[in-house]
């Protein structure tokens, strides 16, 4: 637990500079009214009295000066002519009751001459600070446009101007980057050939130790070769050894074929002098002694020979060093050769003269390629001649395929044309020509035909109007019909409804029965029963099936009607029987 340390110091929020206010008092730390001496109040009114009197000065000297010089420093003269008003002189005011003399209306009229004279001054003044101003905000607007103008030019300036530094410091950057880039080459190329020289140096003694150690592997391939050879005249010695004393030839294959094998020759040579086998058996332990040595001799002999492929392959290593180290030589000393003449410079162009796909940050025209003006100039127009050789081809076939189309429709307009006369001849080889036509085609006319035409006409309106009425209480009759019978089929279904429902009671109640009592009997009552249930089911809904079929054929057959009478009243009158009030509606057509 951190212990306390007693401290004089003063809280960090109140500096030490200002610890003498501690023991001041201001005016807002006290709540109650302070309390005033007479002396203060002595001063304090003679200070109110002495502002009393300067106000009452100033507004002295204000009251003078609308009095004298019209409220302003620079005299009444000063004051705008539109600002100035001309009142009415008091004289001149007439009451309710009262008339102006002769010789105030004599001055009542020269007041008004003048107060005309004066608006006049002041429309004629006011039209002078019209065209004033606007020659003052013509002047403004040009000097606008020209400030304008020099502050547009000097942006320019400034926008050029700022373009050619960032030029010039990409410029620099360029420079700089290729100074670096040449000094890296020029360590590299250091670099390069002290490596060089140190790789030539480790081939040359890599080369040297393995033609010497190629020599002691020949030489000691030699030695091999001798002590094998040893070996072989052991084996030569042991032949002869046995001709010598008269052995078979079947004695000495087999003694050959141990010897080679290293194995003893006693129960082979049996009948032979022991002299003669202890020196077989001399000569077979010094084959072997020679066997151990051969042995040893092939085993160092591989050991020399993967020593010697080891410093060949090291060998072969610093060669392809030496191959990669002056082929990247190779190269610096080209990318030098090439930084020489190969400057970067600035090239400014437009826009849309640039042609390499931009990336979001900074664009690589590492690969990109300038091409001269000219050379674009003429790929541009080659391509304008060809493509304007392709257009001309293109419109000569857009042009020979307009006349097809154009003949194609002269043939199908003429061929409408042509089926339109026809249609119209036959017309008017069937037209029924009636009296009216006839009259019509003679020429006769007059007012009492035309009265008749408009009797007839109003008969037919109305012989329609009585026809459309007709047909409108049919179908509100057919209307309601099926509304009846739609209620008729509903109280049906819901009969059949009960009397499925009280049918399947009877059969599952059945079923029951049967499950109980086990009787064939009563199950075959059951199965008549449900058959006699299913028939009468069947009949039901046939005959309802043929009911509702009847009456779909009765109103097909009363629509058929309709549209038959329809169809004669359009060519001919109609003399139609009216079903509904028995009465006979005849209309004569003239």
């Amino acid at each position: 637990m951190p212990h306390l340390v007693a401290s004089s110091s003063f809280p960090p929020s109140f500096p030490a500079a200002h610890l003498h206010q501690l023991l001041e008092v201001s005016d807002r730390e006290i709540s109650a009214p302070k309390w005033v001496s007479p002396a203060e109040q002595k001063a304090k009114e003679e200070e109110a009295r002495k502002q009393r009197e300067a106000s009452a000065g100033d507004a002295n000297v204000e009251r003078a000066l609308n009095m004298m010089m019209g409220g302003t420093l620079a005299g009444v003269n000063a004051i705008s002519k539109l600002e100035q008003v001309m009142t009415k002189p008091a004289n001149l005011e007439v009451g309710e009751n009262e008339e102006l003399t002769e010789e105030q209306q004599q001055k009542l009229k020269e007041w008004e001459a003048q107060y005309k004279a004066f608006l006049a001054e002041q429309d004629a003044y006011a039209k002078s600070l019209e065209g004033e101003a606007k020659k003052l905000r013509s002047e403004i607007v040009e000097e606008s446009k020209k400030f304008d103008d020099q502050l547009q030019e000097l942006t320019d300036v400034k926008m050029r101007t700022e373009y050619k530094l960032i030029e010039l410091e990409l410029y620099k950057v360029k420079l700089i980057q290729a100074i670096a880039q040449e000094e890296d080459d020029i360590l590299a190329r250091q670099s390069l050939v002290l490596g060089l020289e140190e790789l030539k140096y480790r081939h040359e003694l890599a080369e040297k130790a393995v033609g010497e150690y190629l020599e002691e592997v020949q030489t000691f391939e030699l030695r091999v070769d001798a002590v094998r050879q040893e070996g072989a005249n052991l084996e030569k010695g042991l032949r002869k050894e046995l001709q010598e004393h008269a052995a078979d030839k079947e004695t000495i294959d087999q003694a050959m074929k141990a010897f080679k094998k290293r194995g003893k020759l006693d129960d082979i040579l049996q009948g032979f002098s022991a002299d003669l086998i202890q020196r077989l058996d001399n000569l077979v332990a010094e084959a072997r002694s020679q066997d151990e040595v051969v042995q040893e001799h092939v085993t160092q002999l591989e050991n020399m020979q993967s020593e010697l492929k080891r410093l060949e392959w090291a060998k072969t290593q610093i060669e392809e060093s030496i191959a990669a180290a002056e082929e990247e030589m190779k190269k610096l000393l080209q990318r030098m050769a090439q930084a020489e003449y190969d400057l970067d410079l600035t090239v400014g162009m437009k826009q849309g003269q640039v042609e390499v796909e931009q990336s979001t940050f900074i664009t690589d025209y590492s690969d990109a390629e300038l091409v001269e003006r000219s050379v674009m100039s003429m790929l541009n127009e080659a391509i304008k001649s060809r493509g304007g050789d392709k257009i001309a081809v293109l419109n000569e076939i857009k042009e020979f395929r307009k006349g097809i189309h154009l003949l194609q429709w002269d043939n199908q307009r003429l061929e409408l044309q042509e089926e339109d006369c026809l249609q119209k001849t036959k017309d008017l080889q069937l037209l029924r020509v009636t009296k009216s036509l006839q009259r019509f085609i003679k020429g006769s006319s007059g007012e009492s035909q035309t009265a008749k035409e408009t009797s007839g006409l109003e008969k037919m309106i109305a012989y329609q109007s009585q026809i459309h009425q007709q047909r409108i209480e049919e179908r509100s009759k057919a209307v309601e019909a099926l509304d009846a019978q739609r209620g008729t089929t509903e109280q049906e279904n819901a009969e059949l409804d009960e009397d499925i429902f009280a049918l399947e009671s009877s059969v599952v109640e059945r079923q029951r029965l049967c499950e109980l009592q086990g009787s064939s009997a009563v199950g075959g009552g059951a199965a008549k029963a449900n058959q006699k249930s299913a028939l009468k089911m069947n009949l039901m809904v046939t005959h309802r099936r043929l009911l509702d079929l009847a009456k779909a054929q009765t109103r097909e057959i009363e629509l058929m009607r309709e549209e038959l009478v329809r169809l004669r009243a359009r060519t001919f009158p109609s003399f139609a029987q009216l079903a509904d009030n028995g009465r006979t509606m005849t209309g004569t057509f003239g």
